[in-house]
């Protein structure tokens, strides 16, 4: 629903076209942001942000003063990697996201020991960003999958493609540093 675009990024929410990710404040450049938490409450309009457990802002954005309040932060916040506050886009029935295609990202669990397994690290899903987080089949077993149809509760999704992997997945969640190459550890596996 909502996008924090790089600073001065042009982007017309009447008409909203896909644009990459490169383009809005996101880990595969801004890692730092791994140092947050987020919460938003669709029924107030309220997003929370914590670090550390202690709230930094809880802001309304439907109300201008909290959408500034937002910019304000981010700017601050990211003051060393930005210049500027970043632009708040809100695009309804637009899907801020890795693809042009309206998609959800299923996540193996037995794949992410794989990789655990590989590095000798433990590895926490939660770098690869998924919707949905699955265990029960082999590792790698998903790949199988493209061109399937799922059934997910009584929901049937197509299965279209596999996630490439981008540098977002090499920051830590537990402390914002880039002490991984999950990239070249899948390609390795």
């Amino acid at each position: 629903m909502y996008a924090l675009g790089r600073p001065g990024l042009q982007f017309d929410t009447k008409n909203p076209v896909w644009m990459p990710k490169t383009n809005f404040l996101a880990l595969v450049r801004d890692a730092r942001l791994a140092e947050l938490e987020t919460r938003y409450d669709d029924a107030t309009s309220v997003l929370t942000i914590s670090r550390d457990t202690e709230s930094q802002l809880s802001t309304d954005l439907s109300q201008p003063a909290g959408r500034a309040a937002l910019k304000t932060f981010f700017g601050t916040f990211l003051s060393d990697d930005i210049s500027g506050p970043p632009t708040l886009l809100k695009a309804d029935g637009h899907s801020f996201s890795d693809l042009d295609d309206k998609v959800i990202s299923l996540i193996n669990l037995e794949s992410v020991r794989a990789v655990a397994a590989e590095t000798g690290r433990d590895i926490d899903p939660i770098r690869f960003r998924g919707n949905i987080w699955f265990d029960g089949a082999p590792a790698w077993a998903e790949h199988d999958w493209v061109g399937c149809r799922i059934k997910i509760g009584d929901i049937r999704l197509e299965v279209i493609k596999r996630t490439r992997r981008c540098g977002a997945t090499n920051v830590n969640p537990d402390n914002a540093l880039r002490d991984e190459n999950i990239p070249a550890t899948l390609q390795k596996t």
